[in-house]
């Protein structure tokens, strides 16, 4: 199957539609998602963005999006040790 379009965009999250939305109309537009649209971290995310206030703040931000993204602890430690602020 041949398809045709002058964007693709990767991601249907939060990101990816607001880039197509964003596009001009009269663009022909494919998204490529990893699986279903149900099943991208923003739609999961159920209306709830996370935001870092301040860097005081990193902590808790962190480790709320690690449980919301439901992390591993050994893939949470890992990436809080390689984090940079």
């Amino acid at each position: 199957m041949k398809m045709e379009a002058d964007v693709v965009i990767v991601g249907t999250g939060v990101g990816g539609l607001f880039s197509a939305l964003s596009l001009p109309r009269d663009q022909k537009i494919i998204m490529i998602t990893k699986s279903d649209l149900e099943s991208s971290d923003s739609f999961l995310a159920q209306g709830g963005i996370c935001m870092l206030h301040d860097k005081d703040d990193y902590d808790s931000y962190f480790e709320d999006t690690m449980k919301a993204g439901h992390r591993s602890e050994e893939h949470t430690s890992e990436l809080q040790q390689k984090r940079i602020c």
